[in-house]
Formats: C-alpha cells, sequence, structure tokens
C-alpha cells in the first residue's frame, strides 16, 4: 500500500509543476497552428490585399500591398511555429496582434448592414421603359454605386454580402459581392450553382461551392457591399428558359447545410435542428411557360 501512495503523491507533485505551463502550452499550440494555418494559404495564395489595402489601419494602409502581403504571411509562419515552439513568444505574440487588429478592422469586421431598406427602395427609381440588358445593368449598377456612398455614410463600419438576379424578356442577368450565390436546381432536384463566392477560400475562381464549404477562409470576403472599401460587382449573364427553377442563397444555405438538408429546407421552409449558426437564406423563383 505504502509504495501506490508514494506513487500518488509523485504524480501530484508532478502535475502540479506541470500546471502552471501545460495551459499555456496548449493555447500555444492552437493559437500557434491558427496562425500558421493562414500563412500557407497566403503562402501558397494570391495576393489579394490590394484589394482592401485602403482599409488597413494608419500607417498599413501607406505601404505597398506586396510589402503587407510578405509582411503578413511570414509573420503568421514563423509567428506560428514560434509560438508552437515557444521561442519569442512575446515578441511574436504582440506582432500577430497587432496584426489581427489591422485584419479586424479591414476584413472581418462582422458583415451585417443594419437594414438594406433603403437600396431596396432604390429600385423603384429605375427606368419603366423596355429598355436593352445592358441598359438595364449599366443602371443597376449606377444605383448600386450611389446606395454604396449613402449608406457609407450612415453605417461606416457596416459591411454586406449581396446578389441581384434580373430576369428580362428575353435575358438573364446577375449582380453580386461577398458570398451569396445563384444557382439553378435542375429536375433531378440537384442544385446548379453558378455564380463564384468572392472569399479568400476561393481566389483563383476555380473551386467548386463544395470545396469553398469546407474552407475556413471561405469566412474571409475579398469583395463586400462596404463603406470601408470601394465597390467592386461582378456581372454575369445566364441564358433565359422557360420554367426555370432560379434560387438565390446566403452561404450558410450552400456552405452550410448538406446537399440532403438543402432540399429538406426547400421542401418544408425549415429544418428542426440547424447545423449552423449562419444564417440560412433563399429565395425560389420560377419563370413561367412560354
Amino acid at each position: 500500500m505504502q509504495p501506490l501512495l508514494h506513487i500518488y503523491q509523485q504524480l501530484i507533485e508532478a502535475l502540479d509543476r506541470a500546471g502552471p505551463w501545460v495551459g499555456l502550452l496548449l493555447l500555444r499550440l492552437l493559437i500557434g497552428w491558427e496562425f500558421l494555418e493562414a500563412g500557407l494559404e497566403k503562402y501558397n495564395g494570391q495576393n489579394w490585399f490590394g484589394q482592401v489595402r485602403d482599409d488597413f489601419l494608419f500607417p498599413f494602409n501607406l505601404l505597398p500591398a506586396e510589402w503587407s502581403w510578405n509582411m503578413a504571411t511570414w509573420f503568421e509562419l514563423v509567428g506560428g511555429v514560434a509560438l508552437i515552439v515557444g521561442l519569442g513568444t512575446r515578441f511574436f505574440a504582440l506582432s500577430l496582434m497587432v496584426l489581427t487588429i489591422v485584419a479586424t478592422a479591414a476584413v472581418h469586421w462582422p458583415a451585417d448592414w443594419s437594414t438594406l431598406a433603403e437600396l431596396a427602395q432604390g429600385f423603384n427609381h429605375l427606368p419603366a421603359a423596355e429598355l436593352p440588358p445592358e441598359q438595364v445593368a449599366e443602371a443597376l449598377l449606377q444605383l448600386i454605386a450611389n446606395s454604396h456612398q449613402a449608406l457609407g455614410d450612415a453605417h461606416p463600419q457596416a459591411a454586406c454580402s449581396y446578389l441581384v438576379l434580373c430576369l428580362l424578356s428575353d435575358a438573364a442577368f446577375s449582380i453580386h459581392e461577398g458570398d451569396c450565390c445563384l444557382g439553378l436546381i435542375e429536375q433531378s432536384g440537384t442544385i446548379d450553382w453558378l455564380n463564384s463566392a468572392h472569399c479568400a477560400a476561393n481566389w483563383q475562381g476555380n473551386l467548386t461551392h463544395a470545396e469553398i464549404a469546407q474552407a475556413p477562409s471561405r469566412h474571409r470576403l475579398t469583395r463586400c457591399f462596404s463603406a470601408r472599401r470601394a465597390s467592386n460587382p461582378e456581372i454575369n449573364h445566364w441564358p433565359l428558359e422557360p420554367n426555370q427553377h432560379w434560387l438565390l442563397a446566403t452561404d450558410g444555405f450552400w456552405a452550410g447545410l448538406s446537399p440532403q438538408e438543402q432540399q429538406s429546407f426547400l421542401r418544408d421552409g425549415n429544418l428542426p435542428a440547424p447545423p449552423t449558426d449562419d444564417d440560412i437564406s433563399c429565395l425560389s423563383i420560377i419563370t413561367l411557360p412560354t
């Protein structure tokens, strides 16, 4: 019995000695891996800082985008490894904290407007006469640009994704910024997603929506409707046919739900236990038969 008590006491003493640094070790491993993963994405990716450089806090907004990209990449790579192994932790913790503050102000701020009612009201000012698709698109882009300025003044820290689908008598086109996506529902029920999501995971524009949904960096938008960056809408033209079933969806729908859950949501209008905290919204539109 005495040997067992001795082993128990030694174990307790070892745990007491380890206590002060085990918790910090786990925290360093977690944070270090997050920054290392972000650095690897930048190292293997393409520089998109040029689109958001003006949103960086002073004095980083004065640096060339290439400098900022390389600094962020290598501080995340080297700093992530240093935090994991425990070298220079105070220096790299402070450096990565500054990097995080700049990134939060420029890119990661919560992407929600308090309301888009003012933007929706602006569509009432479009010309009522029949116009060619190109002129309708130009009018919409001008409306979005005007609304961007007005809403930016009223909500200087806000941002959002948006998607506009315009169905004319003989043409269809979409305008979007951010991660709202347009799809067509086939007769089989399969959803064919058409437009690209403007996020860091899809910086090349060559990933499928299923691949983007698995990437943590999909939450980092490279384009959005924000007062802190220039508006840069993407416009796409689509073939228009009778009985087409269009679907406009938020990322909570196309990325947060499985194909089976998407079908259930479209059928029932809700899910008993949503698997994501993201906004799950969609708008279904069916064109009239000829």
